[in-house]
């Protein structure tokens, strides 16, 4: 199956897609059809038709392009159904394009929503509990981890054969291989019970492979044998095996092992390779070279059967063997990750003088992401082939390579950079790695390598910046992160980013106002290098009333869209309000309407464009209609005051709605002013719970005083809004009180 991918724009949705461009049909609120069309490549001529079964309701000749799409609203009859429409459009010479006609509707009830699961405790079964954790696993959710559905399946039933084969792949996947130890012979306990055998053989596999990576190899055969007896594991498990005979030197019985996982997957490019390699070391070069260049025929990127080819032709004393090589290295493009990849395909065999010269022919860039890794992993094969005084060379050397984007993933990395701190117990860097390695999945862990890091280099500003982020996320110490931070900015005053992240601890702590201008204020020149580190200075002119330097930044700076950057955008909006609104309490209408009407522009420096879900649209307006309502122009005020409440809302319950209710009253609507109150009121009123949104993309968590502060903050403007003018200010100054940088709780105060 193909993918096609092209940039859509200004269609609001999509209908209908095809590999011409794209379209969108609807009926908007007013009871108009809004067609939208784009288009991949330029047509002149073209023409957009519109139908109601026989009768066009809407023919229009257009010139079209990617960069030029097409929109129009048309008056439809009452009653016009969107199933009634079909959309097309036609090419100069008539040909059909696209076209879309919606389908009537079965009347079938709508699939269940996808609901969050109850807490662990409140599910009656094991067998509950343990799909609970595997959809999490399968549909991988930021907020939620299954390990607490797991856990409390044992705590139930400690013996559950599926819960310990679930948890014990997860955390064997997670570098916790003790444990993934214990979890399999415990999955294997009840299915191998009075002679039974299971009826497939992932325990067997995985605790074969799990005793691989303890180096226990010899005792992980009788488990990958048993493993060979489910034809889903045959292949993989008697690849082990091949490789565990490999590394003892029985190339016979490897080779044998071999052919028997291919015989249930020819597929498998890793077998075949490894069997090209034990070919090879049996000298039948000739017999190696002819699989390898198969391999290739279906997968020229396969780079284990490109090596395998040169070494077979360089057995083979072939001229082109040389030509080969230059072949591969071309295709592996000084990618360190790829010859890292391929020393590790060698390593898992035991052919250390293979993978040796694979991570030897990397062309060296001590400045390359990772590099450092090749030098740790040429140490730990030198050892792994008996040669001590080579290992600690490298060791040595991977020490002094410079640490700039060094991130090791591979679960085998572990046992590398342990071994690195064995052999070269004053090596800061080995445990700053592994921490590295192991914080996504094992935090503590990484906390304790980082701290260890930390004596043994003092100055190193990113081990204090890892130790920043662990003490806040691990052991929810803001004053012990805020400490290692400052460290950090101490140790490399130039790094933008250090600024950001202290700043984003700062906010988080309360730092007074004040303190978090000077100190970046104070390192201007090195905030200026990042956008996120410059952003957060915009912040807090907003804060603290410098309307004019925050809108001077936001104007004259180019900024980048970077994930989560949702808040420049609000900075932006609050900048203009905000001095517009100080020009309204001074009587300047006029100016206050053109500052206010600034918040509705989008500026390309911003990469901003019109939000999708309504943004803060229904505020703005309000402001806008306040102030045509106190320059007289009753007309304009009434308009802007229905688009406050027509607008799109970009979350369900927010301090919008208040904008939305106030301008509901503007309008005579008293009646659903109230409802909307009452709603907000109902919604600020429930105790905040764990901070995470089980449909959050990230799983965001917020502090629990920064959830209550809001809270209080959206009950002071439904007091304000029915006129408790008393309530309403202490509200406010308890929102304040929990978290000093809600803005708007102090707006409204004063």
């Amino acid at each position: 199956m193909k993918l096609y991918w092209f940039p859509i724009r200004e269609l609001g949705g999509l209908k209908y897609a095809n590999l011409e461009g794209a379209l969108n049909l609807g009926i908007t609120n007013a009871g108009k059809a809004r067609i939208a069309v784009n288009t991949v490549r330029a047509h002149s001529g073209a023409t957009v038709l519109l139908k109601a079964g026989a009768k066009v309701l809407f023919s229009q000749k257009i010139d079209i392009s990617p960069a030029e799409p097409f929109g129009v609203e048309i008056e439809l009859a009452e009653g016009t159904r969107l199933e009634d429409l079909r959309l097309s459009v036609l090419d100069r010479d008539a040909r059909e394009l696209m076209a879309y006609q919606e389908k009537p509707r079965k009347g079938e009830p709508m699939p269940d929503p996808v609901k969050p699961p109850p807490p662990p405790k409140e599910i009656k079964t094991v067998e509950e509990l343990y799909f609970a954790g595997m959809r999490l696993e399968q549909f991988f959710n930021p907020a939620l981890e299954p390990d607490a559905y797991y856990l409390e399946a044992l705590r139930r039933d400690p013996d559950d054969s599926r819960v310990n084969l679930a948890l014990g792949i997860r955390n064997f996947k997670r570098g916790l291989f003790d444990d993934a130890e214990l979890r399999f012979r415990k999955a294997l306990k009840r299915p191998t019970h009075n002679y039974t055998s299971p009826r497939d053989g992932e325990a067997f596999y995985y605790l074969g492979l799990v005793l691989r990576f303890q180096g226990k190899h010899r005792e992980a055969v009788e488990p990958l044998y048993k493993a060979t007896w489910s034809s889903a594991f045959h292949t993989p498990a008697y690849h082990q095996l091949a490789e565990i005979s490999a590394r003892e030197g029985r190339f016979e019985e490897a080779l044998d092992h071999v052919s028997r996982a291919l015989a249930t997957n020819q597929w498998s490019g890793k077998t075949a390779a490894l069997k090209a390699a034990l070919l090879r070391r049996m000298d039948r070069s000739a017999e190696a070279e002819q699989i390898t260049q198969d391999l290739l025929k279906s997968d020229p990127l396969d780079f284990l059967a490109g090596f395998e080819l040169y070494l077979a032709k360089r057995s083979l004393k072939k001229s082109d063997a040389p030509k080969q090589l230059e072949s591969l290295q071309k295709l592996m493009r000084g990618d360190v990750q790829s010859y890292l990849e391929l020393g590790v395909d060698y390593a898992h065999a035991g052919f250390w003088d293979e993978a040796i010269e694979a991570l030897s022919l990397w062309p060296r860039d001590e400045k390359a992401a990772g590099a450092a890794m090749v030098d740790y992993y040429l140490g730990y094969l030198w050892g792994e082939k008996g040669d001590s005084a080579e290992q600690a060379r490298f060791f040595k050397k991977a020490a002094k390579v410079s640490p700039r984007y060094v991130f090791p993933f591979r679960l085998e990395s572990i046992a590398v950079l342990k071994k690195a701190q064995e052999v070269n117990p004053a090596d800061a860097r080995a445990p700053y790695y592994l921490g590295n390695l192991l914080f996504d999945e094992q935090p503590t862990a990484a906390l304790k390598e980082w701290e260890k890091s930390r004596r043994l280099d003092a100055d190193f500003a990113t081990v204090h910046r890892n130790l920043a982020i662990a003490y806040q996320q691990v052991e929810n110490d803001v004053g012990k992160a805020i400490a290692s931070m400052e460290k950090a900015v101490e140790c490399d005053p130039s790094d933008a980013r250090l600024f950001y992240e202290l700043d984003v601890l700062y906010e988080r702590a309360g730092t007074a106002h004040a303190k978090r201008i000077e100190t970046l204020e104070k390192n201007r020149a090195t905030v200026e290098k990042r956008d996120d580190a410059i952003s957060r200075l915009v912040l807090l002119y907003v804060q603290t009333g410098r309307y004019d330097d925050a809108a001077r930044i936001l104007a004259e700076r180019h900024f980048n869209v970077w994930e989560g950057s949702r808040g420049l955008r609000d900075a932006y909006v609050d900048a203009w309000l905000l001095q517009g609104l100080a020009r309204f309490n001074e009587k300047d209408y006029q100016g206050a309407l053109e500052d206010y009407q600034k918040a509705l522009e989008f500026p390309l420096n911003l990469e901003n464009a019109w939000p999708y879900r309504g943004g803060r649209m229904p505020q703005i307006y309000y402001f806008i209609a306040t102030a045509y309502e106190a320059l007289g122009d009753e007309q304009k005020a009434k308009e802007f005051f229905g688009k406050a409440v027509e607008a799109k809302q970009r979350e369900e319950w927010s301090d919008l709605r208040y904008y939305e209710a106030m301008s509901l009253k503007k309008l005579g609507a008293v009646e659903r002013a109230e409802t909307v109150l009452a709603g907000l009121m109902q919604f600020a009123s429930i105790e905040p719970g764990s901070g995470v949104d089980f449909f959050s993309k990230f799983g965001e968590r917020e502090p629990l005083n920064v959830r209550q502060a809001r809270l209080h903050y959206l009950r002071g403007l439904v007091h304000q809004g029915r006129g408790n003018v008393a309530a309403a200010r202490s509200e406010f100054e308890k929102a304040l009180a929990l978290d000093v940088n809600q803005l708007w709780a102090r707006v409204h105060l004063k």
